[in-house]
């Protein structure tokens, strides 16, 4: 009977992602016609462990840790949950828009370490976290991750530091997949599926272009006039109502040049509307299914191979294409 695993550190509330991955595990085990109930995928907080461990690795990790290691070792796939960036190959996140990251790799590595100490067999772990199998090259328009990644980029990402702490030297045997983009999953039939590359680049530019000091400052304008119409009367702050409705229903509307108010207003709506356009033209690109899937793989003896699961027709590279093979990068 096929057992699953689930580590979060993806989801220190507990409904969010993870419970979508739970849900969908147990929803695999019900295709298969067994029954199953709420303990069947025992999901493990792994929030504090983290936090004691990722500085020192042979911190006390409590009681827990026995039952998590027994799940594990029984297990026939561990997923490892957390949230990670495009732009970020060092660090693990407990939210899909980065902030305050939780760890390096080796923090998490420590952690794995502990979780999974024996040398006898081959655990099967499964890296939930978006954008953990992309490089320090991000950009598809620089490379495209479903074809031919070199070695010199294929070490880059947080899944092969992260792998390779804890493969290389501790002769562990294990096979460990990441995604290089966004990873969705469904609660429903327990599929996944992974942002194209093109939906990638497009999200780059969004974030870049939002991120920049003149978008900042007329967000900044248009939030001070606001502020400062309703403070000074009513009927201020419903003229600055009108011109943002003005402007959010035409951005192209025409704006008298003697009106810091109005030119504001288009500045700011003519911002949203590219904003959207960003956001029009990623939806054009839906996630797919066996798609963006890198497979890590150690015999234990500091021997590596890592394998483009699908590739991908439009980069020449098919299904089950050897990226590398040889000593740890």
């Amino acid at each position: 009977m096929a057992s699953y695993v689930v580590l979060n550190l993806a989801d220190p509330g507990g409904i969010g992602p993870v419970s979508r991955v739970k849900l969908g595990l147990k929803a695999r085990l019900e295709r298969t016609g067994i029954v199953v109930g709420g303990d069947d995928v025992p999901v493990y907080d792994l929030f504090e462990m983290l936090a004691t461990v990722k500085d020192t690795w042979n911190a006390d990790l409590g009681k827990e840790l026995d039952a998590i290691r027994d799940d594990c070792d029984k297990a026939d796939k561990i997923f490892l949950c957390t949230h990670g960036t495009a732009t970020d190959t060092d660090h693990g996140f407990a939210k899909a828009s980065g902030g305050s990251p939780l760890a390096t790799w080796k923090g998490f590595g420590r952690l794995m370490r502990r979780l999974l100490p024996r040398k006898d067999k081959t655990y099967s772990l499964c890296l939930v976290m978006c954008y953990g199998a992309r490089s320090d090259t991000y950009y598809s328009r620089d490379l495209d991750h479903q074809g031919m990644i070199p070695a010199t980029q294929l070490k880059t990402s947080f899944a092969y530091k992260f792998y390779k702490y804890l493969c290389e030297g501790h002769g562990r045997l294990i096979r460990m997949t990441a995604r290089t983009g966004a990873v969705a999953f469904d609660d429903k039939t327990g599929r996944s599926s992974v942002e194209q590359e093109a939906a990638i680049d497009i999200a780059l530019d969004k974030e870049e272009y939002l991120r920049g000091p003149k978008v900042q400052s007329l967000i900044a304008k248009w939030k001070k006039y606001k502020d400062d119409s309703w403070k000074e009367s009513e009927e201020k702050g419903l003229k600055w109502m009108r011109v943002d409705t003005k402007y959010r229903d035409n951005p192209k509307a025409y704006a008298s040049p003697f009106s810091g108010l109005k030119q504001a207003g288009k500045a700011y709506h003519q911002m949203l509307a590219r904003k959207n356009d960003f956001e029009m033209r990623k939806d054009g690109f839906q996630d797919m299914a066996k798609y963006g899937k890198i497979i890590y793989e150690s015999d234990g003896a500091g021997g590596l191979r890592i394998i483009n699961k699908y590739g991908s027709v439009g980069t020449g590279v098919g299904p089950d294409t050897i990226l590398y093979q040889g000593p740890f990068i």
